[in-house]
């Protein structure tokens, strides 16, 4: 006897589009092929463009179509994914809907200077994201955001993590 999938028993129209929903949803979380995600990113589906828009494996320029979306669920979903390109990261940066900027700040590979700008955002949940990644950079990301002499540098190094964002932004003019 075949090995049979049992489809779910579907009562209405709305049953069957919410079914429908859920298996793009799970094919979006689960599509390696970019062909598959620029499909799926084009969806009329909000939930499955954001499922999209989190997918590691979505291309850099579908991400960069997303994140003109005007949906704030699938920019947050861009804004958080670690495949988007530094130059979103950073429009996204100064996006109105501060989750999307809470988002941008708390993405690993969100530009430094993006990060030094939202250390001075008006929400203290985006600063005190931003700030926590500034406190963590290293001498030569620090050098290189600014062009600091050794004895600047050291003074930077020595002032305490929680200040450092400060001291970025006095020294780069933000």
């Amino acid at each position: 006897m075949p090995n049979l999938i049992r489809m779910p028993q579907l009562k209405d129209y709305d049953d069957y589009f919410e079914f429908v929903s859920d298996t793009k949803v799970a094919k979006a979380r689960n599509a390696y092929s970019a062909n598959t995600l620029r499909r799926l990113a084009q969806d009329e589906n909000l939930r499955v463009k954001a499922t999209v828009a989190l997918n590691p494996n979505t291309p850099p320029d579908v991400l960069r179509e997303l994140s003109t979306e005007m949906s704030m669920g699938v920019r947050r979903g861009v804004a958080s994914n670690l495949s988007t390109p530094s130059d979103v990261l950073s429009h996204l940066a100064k996006h109105h809907y501060t989750l999307v900027r809470l988002d941008v700040a708390e993405n690993l590979n969100t530009p430094t200077r993006s990060l030094v700008h939202l250390t001075a955002d008006k929400d203290e949940r985006v600063r005190v994201a931003a700030e926590a990644r500034v406190a963590m950079f290293s001498p030569e990301t620090l050098s290189e955001l600014v062009d600091l002499t050794l004895c600047e540098l050291g003074v930077l190094l020595d002032a305490p993590r929680a200040h450092r964002a400060d001291i970025i932004r006095a020294f780069i003019g933000e």
